[in-house]
């Protein structure tokens, strides 16, 4: 295998069958520099040792880890910083950390969804319980109703609420999308549940009492 510090290669169809160096090995192009495989693997090594692989399955472009349990990172430049924006857990069967919000129209999972929103005492500053809960959940519906085509996330028949009602009595679960439409966190909605059936109850109590008092 030829050892070199300086190579120079023309022509339109210029090929490297092999090379190793001690020093850097620059390619510069002026047009667009291809790795063909011809049907094989493109394998990345370092030292000699393979750390990981592009190849082609079945039609399918396959970024392959060759290190055991070590995860695959995607990086980037934010304000001159180094952040990691995706990370592929490898030790976790490839489960995928996003370390900042995820932007989109719509995240679609063939199987269940987990998610945990921060909810600790410590964090939250001017607690207060919803004022008038029963008040402003009858002032909301509970619909049936099918997709229009100004969207084409939906189809069919659904249900829910209309985010124009919740809005008047619950405007921090609703929210403008950059579409101009609104949108409703609909499990921001439970705490406003929560407070009407308390608010219910402490309505039942007291029916019970006076009916109490005048079977006496």
């Amino acid at each position: 295998m030829p050892s070199w510090k300086k190579l120079i290669v023309s022509g339109s169809d210029a090929a490297i069958p092999s090379v190793s160096t001690a020093a850097d090995f620059t390619v510069d192009a002026g047009g667009d520099i291809v790795l063909d495989a011809d049907g094989t693997d493109v394998i990345l090594k370092d030292n000699g040792t393979e750390f990981g692989r592009f190849k082609i399955a079945s039609s399918d472009f396959i970024i392959k880890s060759a290190i055991n349990n070590k995860d695959i990172l995607f990086k980037g430049q934010d304000g001159g910083s180094t952040i990691t924006a995706l990370q592929l857990d490898m030790s976790e069967g490839g489960n995928a950390q996003f370390l900042k919000n995820i932007s989109g129209s719509q995240i679609e999972a063939s199987g269940d969804v987990i998610a945990f929103g921060s909810s600790d005492e410590r964090l939250k500053d001017n607690i207060q319980p919803i004022s008038e809960p029963l008040y402003k959940l009858s002032k909301v519906g509970g619909y049936t109703f099918d997709w229009n085509d100004k969207q084409d996330t939906y189809e069919g028949s659904d249900v829910g609420v209309i985010a124009q009602e919740i809005h008047k009595v619950l405007p921090e679960v609703v929210a403008e999308r950059d579409n101009g439409y609104l949108g409703v966190k609909y499990e921001k909605i439970v705490p406003l549940l929560i407070e009407s059936i308390k608010e219910l109850k402490e309505e039942v109590d007291d029916i019970k009492k006076k009916c109490k008092c005048l079977n006496k």
